[in-house]
């Protein structure tokens, strides 16, 4: 299972993963997950734009907002995470907060993200925009599953609060 969590704005690249998912054939033993908030209009019709895409089929699940809680419980059971942004952001805290988790990443290659990911060892990247190279990620994960164990297992540790205040302190007394 791949999910995308976040909002569902043109600038997240959330149609591409759409598009991306509908070249997968849907015989391929994968499933997606959609999850964000839905306050305006223009979030209404991302998501209606992204339905009609994908179509109406059981291989595709939407989701609504999450608090915390609910973000840590879709982590708990998802395989991968899809971060699709077509601009530079500046956590992307999913991608943190999927690491943190064990969760692998597949997503667009743009700095910040592409700090977190390393290509090929714990994720995958693909050039913004480029729903192609996303759509053979699909592929190549719905042909071999076992690559999210390999990511998994290279995960790099997570840093916590005391590493970056380690890390500040020894920059500013140097």
């Amino acid at each position: 299972t791949v999910a995308y969590i976040g909002r569902f704005d043109p600038i997240k690249g959330v149609t591409d993963f759409a598009r991306a998912i509908s070249m997968v054939p849907r015989t391929a033993p994968i499933r997606y997950e959609f999850h964000g908030p839905v306050q305006y209009l223009q979030d209404i019709a991302v998501l209606d734009r992204l339905k009609a895409i994908v179509g109406p089929d059981a291989w595709v699940h939407f989701g609504g907002e999450l608090d915390a809680a609910g973000v840590s419980a879709v982590l708990a059971r998802v395989d991968v995470v899809c971060c699709p942004s077509r601009v530079v952001e500046g956590g992307p805290t999913i991608a943190l907060e999927a690491h943190s988790a064990g969760v692998p990443v597949i997503g667009s290659d743009i700095p910040a993200l592409s700090e977190i990911v390393r290509d090929g060892t714990d994720g995958r990247l693909f050039r913004p925009g480029d729903v192609r190279a996303l759509a053979a990620i699909l592929k190549d994960l719905a042909a071999e599953p076992e690559l999210v164990n390999r990511w998994r297992v290279n995960l790099p540790l997570v840093r916590t609060m005391d590493d970056v205040t380690r890390d500040y302190l020894e920059m500013y007394t140097a």
